[in-house]
């Protein structure tokens, strides 16, 4: 992970945890049985902070997903990652405006994967994610 990279973001049953902001965010869904709703939203990473015995600090090295640093209690090791996000325009699946900024620091253990947006420059610019990485996150979402 890095930063100005694109991922799949999964909110794992914290459904009223954005929904007074922006409800357009969600990009993918499945309700639960416990009544939850996971949310799957894509986007661009904006920082990475670590806290290393209480103190954050800005990371500045990249991020293995496969090997992430998790909260251990004996070193006090966490890392949370702040994004811009897509949006999705009505009526598609696959295209998306890059126009939601929120301030809100997410866990990296949200992170899904990284995934493939092209910029196509029409009326006005959107964002086509690849079929593949579509596919993919539905796949992941209908595992849940």
């Amino acid at each position: 992970m890095d930063v100005g990279l694109d991922y799949a973001v999964l909110f794992d049953g914290l459904d009223n945890l954005f929904n007074n902001r922006s409800r357009g965010l969600r990009t993918g869904q499945k309700r639960r049985r416990d009544g939850q709703t996971n949310q799957v939203w894509f986007g661009r990473v904006q920082k990475i902070r670590m806290k290393y015995n209480g103190k954050w600090g800005k990371s500045r090295s990249e991020i293995n997903l496969l090997d992430r640093p998790m909260a251990q209690a004996n070193e006090g090791c966490y890392c949370q990652v702040l994004f811009n996000w897509y949006s999705p325009i009505v009526g598609s699946r696959v295209k998306f405006m890059y126009d939601n900024t929120d301030l809100q620091w997410i866990d990296l253990e949200s992170v899904i994967t990284i995934v493939s947006l092209k910029m196509e420059r029409t009326v006005r610019v959107m964002w086509i994610l690849d079929n593949n990485d579509r596919g993919w996150v539905d796949e992941f979402v209908a595992s849940l």
